[in-house]
């Protein structure tokens, strides 16, 4: 029986992201694709906070595995007691 593996690459988070989480997914840029794929050594610039992103309220939904569909990540009001 084959073994595969899976690794999700992290970094520091943006500025957006740091005021939720304190590291961020690595997340390419598609001309960036085949070179990261490549056999070359260490890529490791492109191991850095995306800037171009968009965050927006979500229901709590997202966090429970029975949870599915697109609608999971649809924006919601913000509870003012919460924040």
């Amino acid at each position: 029986m084959s073994t595969r593996n899976l690794a999700i690459p992290t970094c520091e988070p943006n500025e957006m992201i740091a005021e939720i989480r304190n590291r961020l997914s690595v997340i390419l840029q598609r001309e960036d694709y085949a070179r990261w794929l490549s056999p070359e050594p260490g890529p490791c610039d492109l191991m850095k906070p995306a800037e171009l992103m968009t965050m927006w309220p979500i229901g709590r939904g997202v966090d429970n595995v029975k949870s599915v569909g697109p609608e999971i990540i649809n924006p919601v009001g913000l509870d003012p007691q919460r924040h």
